[in-house]
């Protein structure tokens, strides 16, 4: 399997293969994805979402935000996809960027990574590195777990808890 070169701030490098059924390169506009196979049809073409603009999606729904990433829930061909657009918003980012990898690149690899050990994790679609609105932006794409309860929901549920049971011994 030829593996292909992705452009990172003029330096080029190999793109490891991260285990997945198969990776294809697909650009659309300024923006380099690297995609699990079979989703690539869907990231390009006229029915595809605007990747380089969400906020005028009208299938996409801002979740949060801050000055380094923003997150996105977006319905797509009867699927529920996030996605994440991380921000090289200093120079020490876009240096980190050079020298290490892309948040969004890191958390796919990862996301593969758990997937393949048997953890249940979400199900990574692609990554992707490039231009977004004039700024260098990382994104991810991952597939909703579908209905599940946050960690947060469920030890709220279970009520106060004795602060004595909470005190840790020490010997």
């Amino acid at each position: 399997m030829k593996i292909p070169l992705l452009r990172t701030f003029g330096k080029r490098r190999k793109i490891r293969d991260s285990g997945s059924v198969g990776i294809v390169a697909v650009q659309v506009g300024s923006v380099r994805w690297l995609v699990l196979s079979g989703f690539q049809g869907e990231m390009i073409g006229p029915n595809a979402p605007k990747w380089n603009n969400l906020d005028r999606d009208e299938n996409a729904q801002l979740i949060k935000s801050n000055p380094r990433r923003r997150v996105y829930r977006l319905e797509h061909n009867q699927r529920v996809l996030y996605v994440k657009y991380y921000y090289a918003v200093s120079i020490r980012d876009r240096l980190k960027w050079y020298l290490r990898r892309s948040p969004g690149r890191v958390e796919f690899e990862n996301l593969n990574y758990a997937r393949r050990q048997a953890v249940p994790a979400a199900k990574p679609v692609g990554w992707g590195l490039g231009h977004v609105n004039g700024r260098m932006a990382g994104m991810l794409i991952t597939e909703s777990l579908g209905e599940v309860v946050s960690l947060e929901d469920v030890l709220w549920r279970l009520g106060p808890v004795d602060p004595g049971l909470l005190k840790i011994k020490l010997a």
